[in-house]
């Protein structure tokens, strides 16, 4: 019987996984910063490494034509920060406790986020684009067509 409740449940939990990460990113905003640096806040972005990775390669013209993203810096590298919107904008006085990442570019009252990034683009000067997920998540780096992934240093 217990084992009949737990496949149910493993069951019922893949197929809401399946179901919100096909739902489709909402772009809520997208805020420019110097040079090179932009930043993405969205809805949310699907759920595995490999699907958050073919999302931005998949949208990345969209992001160019509308947005101007990437605006690389005068050597060429960029990088593009996608951030989750969770509960929306806050104002900073009244959750200064809590760990934001706040726009300089809103003249808003509410112009904070809690964090929650979920994605980091980058393009050095040595032209190679490297993805990363989460704050401390895995890094991937894109090789011609192939997504593979960097090997951590066990040093680190």
């Amino acid at each position: 019987m217990m084992n009949k409740i737990i496949v149910l449940l493993v069951v019922v939990i893949t197929v809401l996984l399946t179901f919100w990460s096909m739902k489709s990113v909402e772009v809520i905003d997208v805020h420019m910063s110097d040079a090179g640096y932009s930043n993405i806040v969205v809805s949310h972005l699907p759920y595995t490494d490999k699907s958050r990775i073919e999302w931005w390669l998949e949208n990345q013209k969209g992001f160019e034509d509308k947005y101007k993203i990437p605006s690389p810096s005068k050597y060429g590298s960029y990088n593009i920060a996608v951030w989750g919107i969770g509960d929306g904008y806050i104002n900073f006085e009244r959750n200064y406790k809590k760990d934001l990442y706040c726009f300089g570019d809103m003249k808003a009252d509410k112009n904070c986020i809690e964090k929650n990034l979920l994605l980091t683009i980058r393009k050095g000067v040595d032209g190679k684009t490297i993805f990363t997920i989460g704050i401390n998540g895995e890094t991937y780096v894109l090789n011609g067509d192939e997504i593979v992934k960097v090997q951590k240093n066990k040093n680190w």
